[in-house]
């Protein structure tokens, strides 16, 4: 049977929440800003820290920016509404922030996920001349631009 918190971890829980909703941005922990500069900005520091909001604040004047700025870049709308929602992460294409189902920070950033467009299969040479006759003959049907101003061109000379 899980472990109940104590009085204490409640009130911080809710004195978290209520700051939480007097200021969203403070939902965005340090640890997430460490890592969106890291994987998101490619700024990456070596080194001892005293606490993670050193260690972000490191990070962040490395990558030219300040927390409150790194704070709004990752504090979107949708991800407002995925913390309203109770939801325990959100993918917006540009990063996964991970998100704390008990007060509603966002915990740590993830790089986004990378999506292969089809399978990879091998061709036979048949299957492969195929498809290659098959794209030379939609090439030649799709007007491209130079081609289309080149008949606008003709025309307009012809009416001339």
């Amino acid at each position: 049977m899980p472990d109940l918190p104590n009085s204490e971890e409640t009130a911080s829980v809710e004195r978290m929440m209520l700051l939480i909703r007097d200021d969203p941005l403070l939902a965005v922990t340090n640890h997430a800003i460490t890592r969106y500069v890291q994987r998101i900005l490619h700024t990456k520091l070596d080194g001892e820290f005293s606490s993670k909001k050193e260690e972000a604040r490191a990070h962040c004047h490395a990558a030219g920016f300040t927390i409150r700025q790194v704070r709004n870049l990752i504090w979107t709308p949708g991800l407002a509404l995925a913390v309203r929602l109770g939801l325990p992460s959100v993918d917006n294409g540009q990063f996964i922030a991970m998100i704390d189902p008990i007060n509603g920070a966002v915990k740590t950033i993830l790089p986004p996920r990378t999506k292969t467009h089809g399978r990879l299969r091998l061709l036979s040479e048949r299957e492969f001349a195929k498809r290659q006759n098959r794209d030379q003959r939609k090439a030649k049907r799709r007007p491209t631009a130079a081609g289309l101003k080149a008949q606008l061109d003709e025309e307009g000379t012809e009416n001339a």
